[in-house]
């Protein structure tokens, strides 16, 4: 995943930077509130992609005070299912 987050991180930079220089190159009242824009879009493009790097950080951080949870839960279905499977036998001699 690291890869190709960087080809799409190269990407957006040379679009970001060619539509810079067209917005430089007008000659309208709208360069400044354009270049605002995209150097904004660029910086939250570079955030998510960030992520993209290390995912498992999120859940290292996030989702680990729940796997204790879901794996008494696992437990508990897995009791269940064996006694389920313990019923059908005795039903069946």
């Amino acid at each position: 995943m690291p890869q190709i987050s960087n080809v799409i991180l190269l990407v957006f930079i040379i679009v970001s930077v060619v539509l810079l220089i067209i917005a430089r190159k007008a000659k309208t009242i709208e360069k400044r509130p354009l270049s605002r824009h995209i150097i904004l879009n660029n910086f939250n493009r570079h955030d998510v992609i960030g992520q993209w790097k290390k995912p498992q950080d999120f859940y290292i951080k996030y989702e680990s005070a729940g796997i204790p949870k879901e794996l008494e839960g696992l437990k508990e279905e897995q009791a269940y299912i064996e006694h389920l499977k313990t019923e059908w036998l005795c039903s069946l001699i």
